[in-house]
């Protein structure tokens, strides 16, 4: 077998998809099956020709187990966390801040991590080592971090309060501290330059640093499909890793010494911008190509890509549910597998229509065959994923990776410089920096922000098409023996589908009203949409700005016209704040008298609110019942809270949507009284989109 780790690698991340939903005994009988299946193929000698099912179900057995072993001790650590009042660790990334709050990741002496969010800076620097006094109350313990923080290896959020503290401990973490000064010295000689959104944005692009780049820029990037180049991944690894060990070529002949120095370059990097999966992946990946040059042999990229993935999910399974290791994993696969295919089509193409493939027209050729064989191969993630499809990125990856790339370059050589203390050159470089750094944040505001950049495929009949498009590869490789022509007829007829699916559904989302909802402290957070119009209503204690955005970006939504205030605690003021500066709110209604803050952006107290000629909301009392309609149809939302008192909401509606800790109880009552409308009772986990056409 050729690609033994490519077969063992992708088959535990095929595999994982198996096995991460499925219960305890279904893992175990998928365990022992899997393991008798082996055997069977070992016995027989004609089965034993099928090396690549031997080598998958081996994987999968791998995996399975390594998945258990993990979850069993996530689970153990969170009992003894409960159990725990007092515990040390230490800094271990840079703090972020934000408008509302700072958040310190701190490695526990126990082996796992915690996310401290506090509302004041704490003055701790990576590599500090301190005392965490915590408080296990429901509020600082969510289960809702399983998924997207285990991935990460963050196993659990504290926000401070009285009971929960954190303390220095006036001791710092060697490994950690060296790091954390690299990175300083770094970032100080960029502020000197530019200190500005310019400065943060190329500390993001050379060491990962995000601590100081604006929210909004972030979206912008997220928006127009380039927030790679603002996380340390291959680009980076593969632009300074092979372009260090193409410039020793050229001063050393020993090819050993070359490979060490090259490596431990790799290693040195990879430290100072941690540790992730991106750049473990592109690492391992990079390392195989310079040990190669060892052997004077090609390294296999699609076999080291498996022998990543085989590293990553054995020493942390679970990080299958990291959306960016499947973006990472799937870009990569793309890049091998349809670029060359697509680069060759577009150099047919211009040759036919007589037009030189030289100089810029080759350099733009090779852009759009890589932007577009990672949009393709990533576009299952961003359907099923983020319900998202990022048309722009397209766009804006042919414009912005290559000015990226020297930006990139220019502040590494500028930061060199200052160190050579050679400062003729260096403020001039700086002074390119920040003017690249200014287009790549205008283009990638204009792309983002565009209507036409993203596509939500919420819609369920994109699911549908997913399965057709299965189908049509597996009936592509089946039948192209029979007919050469099958993969692209079958290509052709999807590809038209799609658009005119996608078509179709940004047609129906524009023309019908519809609500989207999701929750945060087992309250509604509820987008009303009709056609270029949204009105956000709910802001609740305990909520941060974070779950506002990470629901706003999963639905689409770039801006907001209106939020509707149901709660105005003082602890919510500075969230509505950075709400206004990050989506361009225009209008505010408050349930009570509002702040003096927000007098001046205030349009009053709410009954009712007319959201256009289509859609009237009605808030009644919206902690306990907000209601919309619609010419056609009239929903509401109740707070189940008491089984007598349900009977008082139960009028004439034709959806009503049951939410709190009463709900199925109060769902017959509500079914009895209410026998022709549409009830729902809303899952806390889940987000929900309802048309109301």
């Amino acid at each position: 077998m050729k690609r033994p780790f490519a077969v063992i690698g992708f088959s535990m991340l095929v595999g994982s998809l198996l096995i991460i939903n499925l219960s305890f005994k279904m893992a175990i009988a998928l365990i022992l099956g899997a393991i008798v299946i082996f055997f069977v193929f070992l016995l027989f000698k004609r089965l034993r020709k099928y090396g690549v099912i031997i080598f998958s179900l081996v994987a999968i057995v791998i995996y399975s187990i390594s998945f258990l072993f993990a979850q069993f001790h996530y689970y153990d650590a969170k009992e003894n966390l409960q159990n725990t009042k007092e515990f040390t660790g230490v800094v271990c990334q840079t703090p972020t801040m934000s408008d509302y709050a700072f958040t310190y990741i701190v490695k526990c002496d126990e082996n796992y991590k915690i996310r401290y969010v506090t509302k004041d800076d704490k003055f701790l620097l990576e590599g500090d080592r301190v005392k965490i006094n915590f408080n296990t109350s429901e509020e600082n313990f969510n289960d809702d971090f399983f998924e997207c923080s285990l991935s990460s290896k963050v196993y659990f959020t504290a926000f401070e309060n009285e009971e929960t503290t954190i303390k220095p401990l006036n001791i710092k973490d060697g490994y950690y501290s060296n790091i954390g000064k690299i990175k300083n010295y770094f970032s100080s000689v960029v502020d000197d330059y530019l200190p500005s959104e310019a400065g943060a944005m190329a500390k993001a692009m050379t060491i990962g640093d995000r601590s100081q780049l604006n929210d909004r820029t972030v979206d912008y990037f997220n928006y127009s499909g380039t927030s790679h180049l603002l996380v340390i991944s291959g680009l980076h690894i593969t632009m300074w890793s092979l372009g260090i060990l193409k410039i020793l070529e050229r001063f050393i002949k020993s090819k050993k010494l070359l490979v060490v120095l090259s490596l431990l370059t790799l290693l040195g990097y990879s430290a100072i911008t941690g540790f992730g999966v991106s750049v473990i992946r592109a690492s391992l990946l990079v390392g195989m190509v310079i040990i190669s040059k060892l052997f004077d042999r090609d390294a296999d990229s699609l076999n080291s890509i498996g022998l990543a993935l085989v590293i990553i999910l054995v020493s942390n399974p679970f990080a299958v549910y990291s959306v960016a290791l499947w973006l990472t994993v799937l870009s990569t696969v793309g890049i091998l597998v349809l670029s060359r295919p697509l680069n060759q089509f577009l150099q047919k193409f211009c040759e036919k229509k007589h037009i030189p493939t030289n100089g810029l027209i080759s350099f733009i050729i090779d852009s759009v065959s890589i932007s577009l064989s990672t949009t393709i191969c990533t576009l299952p993630v961003f359907i099923v994923k983020l319900k998202l499809l990022p048309i722009g990125s397209i766009f804006a990856n042919i414009i912005m990776v290559d000015i990226a790339m020297l930006l990139m370059v220019l502040t590494v050589t500028g930061a060199v410089l200052h160190l050579l203390s050679v400062s003729f050159f260096t403020r001039p470089i700086f002074m390119i920096v920040g003017v690249l750094s200014d287009f790549l944040t205008t283009v990638a505001q204009k792309i983002g922000m565009a209507s036409w950049s993203t596509i939500s495929v919420s819609h369920k009949y994109f699911e549908y098409f997913l399965v057709a498009l299965v189908v049509g590869v597996i009936l592509g490789v089946f039948l192209k023996k029979y007919n050469k022509n099958i993969v692209k007829h079958i290509a052709v007829v999807l590809s038209v589908t799609f658009v005119l699916l996608t078509c179709y559904t940004s047609s129906y989302d524009y023309n019908n009203p519809c609500v989207k909802i999701f929750f945060t402290d087992d309250k509604p957070v509820i987008i009303v949409k009709s056609r270029d119009t949204s009105l956000l209503i709910g802001t609740h204690k305990k909520q941060y700005l974070a779950d506002i955005k990470v629901m706003l970006n999963n639905h689409n939504e770039k801006s907001l016209d209106g939020i509707v205030v149901t709660d105005n605690g003082d602890e919510i003021i500075s969230q509505l704040l950075a709400v206004y500066d990050n989506f361009g709110v225009t209008k505010t209604y408050f349930c009570n008298n509002a702040p003096e803050i927000f007098k001046s952006h205030s349009k009053g107290l709410v009954g009712e609110i007319t959201l256009n000629e289509k859609v009237m909301i009605d808030l009644y009392n919206p902690e306990k019942k907000i209601g919309i309609s619609t010419k056609s149809k009239r929903m509401v939302f109740i707070e189940c809270e008491d089984e007598e008192n349900i009977f008082e909401f139960a009028e004439k509606y034709d959806i009503i949507i049951l939410y709190g800790k009463k709900s199925l109880k109060c769902l017959e009552i509500v079914k009895q009284s209410n026998p022709e409308s549409e009830i729902i009772v809303s899952d806390v986990n889940k987000q929900m989109t309802i048309y109301i056409e």
